[in-house]
């Protein structure tokens, strides 16, 4: 009597189960890399940049004000202290330095202005004592001690909630998803 193993698959199963793979990758991975290579770069960018500016008021012995640009210039009164055209730019991050009384855009490289992408809105700013702020601009001084006034800001990103979070004695900045 001769028996068959059958412990194995055909060679017709295997080529389906590749060709549904194949096709659920050509599906899965534009999104994933897109995913990849915008959310999450910008994500990575708007937390370093923050510590940047951080650690350049600890370096360099001096206060920075971050400005976070939460609305159109449209939408509200420009304020007389900011004359640069980038106070105006919404949904962006600019760092100044106070200089004989006037804000100055800070003229280290590192800190150069940054907007971002209209799938990454800085959506508001929560200060200490829970004060939300969702239009306007924001100055946030950091000392140079390291330290800066508590804040979070919430960022809407493709769909979902990030909040950012700086303490005010801690450097870095934390990430968690809105829940």
């Amino acid at each position: 009597m001769i028996k068959f193993n059958n412990k194995g698959f055909t060679f017709i199963e295997l080529i389906v189960v590749i060709a549904i793979f194949a096709i659920v990758l050509a599906i899965a991975l534009p999104r994933f890399s897109s995913f990849l290579g915008n959310e999450r770069k910008e994500l990575v960018i708007f937390k370093a940049y923050i510590e940047t500016v951080v650690n350049n008021s600890f370096v360099n012995c001096k206060t920075n004000y971050l400005c976070i640009n939460l609305s159109k210039y449209e939408d509200k009164d420009k304020d007389l202290k900011f004359t640069d055209y980038q106070y105006s730019v919404s949904n962006s991050l600019v760092v100044y330095e106070l200089i004989d009384g006037k804000f100055i855009q800070s003229k280290s490289q590192l800190l150069k202005p940054r907007n971002f992408s209209s799938s990454f809105i800085l959506s508001a700013v929560i200060l200490e004592g829970d004060k939300i702020i969702t239009s306007g601009n924001v100055l946030i001084p950091f000392y140079s001690d390291g330290s800066s006034e508590g804040f979070k800001i919430k960022v809407a990103s493709d769909g979902s909630t990030v909040i950012f979070t700086k303490n005010k004695n801690n450097k870095t900045v934390q990430i968690q998803d809105e829940v």
